[in-house]
């Protein structure tokens, strides 16, 4: 599960995939996982409702958008690797936050929620083959693969972590 080639990706997972430095997807799933956990207990509570700009996302609205968002990468990433050849539509990620009810939430709900989410995650990477991890679908009108969609995931939560020490902390 070695980190796909640069050529290999559009310009949209390009952005994420980029942001990991671990080559190895599982090493990269596991690792991220303690990491993140371990900083967002951390985050002072005071700071938990709180958008750096006005119309911008809350601390709790963020957290929720990155466990949609690793929801929806690894159920294409299923799909793919069952060759399940529907393309997969995009997703609407500020209807998502404004009905996710993230800030009525408690923020250990939330964490809790990320370390079951990418427990299930790793469990589902740990299941792909060779064959499965490299089947290519359709998502978002972006050609993928499950290891595309697996290094994304990381990428992607590696996004926001910057995001919320610039933005948020």
């Amino acid at each position: 599960m070695e980190k796909p080639a640069i050529q290999e990706l559009s310009d949209y997972f390009l952005r994420y995939v980029s942001q990991v430095k671990e080559t190895n997807l599982l090493n990269a799933l596991v690792d991220q996982h303690i990491q993140f956990i371990t900083f967002l207990k951390l985050i002072p509570a005071d700071k938990e409702n709180f958008a750096y700009a006005h119309e911008k996302w809350t601390l709790k609205e963020l957290l929720q958008h990155i466990i949609d968002t690793e929801r929806v990468f690894a159920y294409r990433a299923l799909c793919f690797s069952r060759q399940h050849d529907i393309p997969q539509p995009g997703f609407d990620q500020d209807l998502f936050v404004v009905n996710s009810n993230a800030n009525k939430r408690l923020m250990n709900d939330l964490i809790q929620e990320f370390d079951v989410v990418r427990q299930s995650s790793i469990a589902l990477y740990k299941s792909f083959d060779d064959e499965q991890i490299n089947r290519k679908g359709i998502a978002s009108d972006r050609e993928a693969t499950p290891l595309i969609l697996g290094f994304a995931i990381v990428g992607h939560c590696t996004h926001h972590h910057k995001i919320i020490i610039e933005k948020y902390l």
